[in-house]
């Protein structure tokens, strides 16, 4: 079964995900710090998460060094989520190694999530069959 990584903060927002993601027959691995985070990406072998969707802000910083991470753990692709403008945070996100961006607020009710999702699992799948 697909894995899918959600470390998010906002306990409402990351419930909404990890029901959209389940909704879709996707595990979920979920946190809701940068800690957090940390624990669940090495609880799993290298290569077993396909996507992780990280939120860019924590109260204890930015997730930076959980992306780079996520990046030597061969999480097939990063989403970084951000209620910051793209041209903010993409270029830092991008260079820690984040695959795509969504900006929140995430609107479940159309289709740009799922399209998000399919891509970006259209994408790890790719990876994980190339190597």
């Amino acid at each position: 079964m697909t894995k899918v990584l959600v470390v998010e903060e906002e306990a409402a927002l990351k419930k909404l995900i990890i029901q959209a993601l389940e909704d879709v027959g996707l595990q979920v691995v979920s946190a809701f710090s940068l800690r957090g985070g940390f624990d669940a990406l090495h609880s799993y072998k290298p290569g077993a998460i396909s996507v992780a969707f990280i939120d860019w802000q924590f109260e204890d910083g930015t997730s930076q060094l959980l992306i780079a991470d996520a990046v030597r753990c061969n999480v097939g692709q990063i989403v970084v989520m951000s209620g910051g403008q793209k041209p903010e945070v993409w270029p830092q996100a991008r260079h820690a190694g984040a695959d795509s961006f969504l900006s929140k607020p995430l609107d479940f009710k159309s289709a740009v999530f799922y399209k998000h999702l399919a891509s970006s699992l259209v994408a790890a799948w790719s990876k994980e069959s190339s190597r």
